[in-house]
């Protein structure tokens, strides 16, 4: 696993309280409500590239790239109930790495 070198990515993938978006669902409620605007065909290119990203990410497994799609709704079963245990599970792994990397200086 690299290390995380940016502060804000650290601070964001081990707190709790940091904001999440289903972005799948608001995207598909923003279309929805927006009847008179052509959002449909913006929509399907952002899913499309969306699902690359994750595709990617899926292919990357790191894991604080993990959480932060989570935390976008970009996985499936992220509203499951273990989700939480996931997500402890993965900060416990760059815990694991950071700790890693001060013994090593």
């Amino acid at each position: 696993m690299k290390k995380i070198k940016s502060k804000s990515v650290q601070s964001y993938v081990m707190d709790d309280m940091a904001w999440k978006v289903d972005l799948p669902r608001f995207l598909k409620e923003i279309s929805e409500c927006s009847i008179n605007v052509p959002y449909g065909a913006s929509f399907r290119i952002l899913a499309q590239i969306l699902n690359v990203l994750t595709e990617r990410a899926i292919e990357i497994n790191d894991p604080a790239l993990n959480i932060i799609m989570m935390h976008l709704g970009l996985y499936e079963g992220v509203h499951d109930k273990n989700a939480s245990e996931v997500i402890a599970q993965l900060r416990k792994l760059i815990d694991a790495d950071t700790n890693n990397e001060i013994v090593e200086h």
